[in-house]
């Protein structure tokens, strides 16, 4: 087993507990250009609201939105669509990725 495979084998496990206590999501991506009528792309992945953050050279705080998705579902991309909780967000900005999961700033849109 390569250590990529452990850390989305590990990760699936921490996900399964965290959606069985509420904390994580089961949901739907589209990638860019794919039309919401089309079938979502099963993904796994957490949301979280509010985050704050701090710049390198001087506190600098914000509030932004994000979503952990589970690369072991899907090949995210900046302009894809995620459906969860019966919410719709837009992948706005890629903040962070390593082997198992990727983490974008994301823009909560309509689903009307």
């Amino acid at each position: 087993m390569t250590q990529c495979d452990a850390l989305q084998q590990m990760d699936a496990v921490i996900h399964a507990a965290f959606l069985g206590a509420g904390m994580a999501f089961a949901g739907g991506y589209r990638a860019p250009g794919i039309p919401f009528t089309a079938a979502a792309q099963d993904v796994r992945g957490y949301l979280d609201r509010g985050v704050e953050f701090l710049g390198e050279f001087g506190q600098v705080a914000g509030r932004r939105d994000q979503l952990t998705l589970m690369l072991e579902d899907v090949a995210p991309a900046v302009g894809g669509h995620v459906d969860c909780d019966g919410l719709r967000f837009r992948l706005a900005e890629l903040v962070d990725q390593d082997d198992s999961t990727a983490q974008y700033v994301v823009r909560e849109v309509s689903i009307a």
